[in-house]
């Protein structure tokens, strides 16, 4: 992997932000860790990241709705959204509006790191997955 992959992390939490921050700066350039929906957004718009690590529900914003708007200001960055919430609806739902990944609370980071490491070597950044908490099950990652 690169380390010139770039990230902006948008959680809920700080400690969700700064674990994020912690667990991926080894491997990329994490370009902003934030709670704050508006300075996600404006690092977006001006940096064109290669990732957006979102959570479902931020600053009074819903997930679908970042995905969405961070896809509008670059079409490039690949959006995965996380949040312990889990439907089979919500999942389309997040998927359809252009997310590449969705990965269930609490993040396996080793199944984050590699599957960041994948959507690099797929410039088309569609990938359709879910990750689920327990990934050590054989069943926890499925296409969809």
């Amino acid at each position: 992997m690169r380390k010139s992959a770039t990230v902006v992390v948008l959680q809920n939490g700080e400690d969700d932000s700064d674990r994020c921050r912690e667990e991926l700066a080894e491997n990329f350039s994490v370009v902003l860790s934030t709670t704050d929906y508006a300075a996600a957004i404006e690092a977006i718009e001006k940096e064109k990241p290669d990732f957006l690590i979102t959570s479902l529900f931020v600053s009074g914003v819903d997930g679908v709705y970042v995905v969405k708007r961070a896809k509008e200001l670059s079409e490039k960055t690949k959006c995965i959204v996380t949040d312990s919430i889990i439907s089979t609806e919500l999942i389309s739902l997040i998927l359809s509006a252009g997310a590449s990944l969705f990965i269930e609370k609490p993040i396996d980071f080793g199944a984050l790191k590699e599957s960041l490491s994948e959507l690099c070597r797929n410039e088309s950044g569609v990938s359709r997955r879910v990750i689920y908490a327990d990934s050590t099950d054989e069943n926890a990652e499925r296409d969809r």
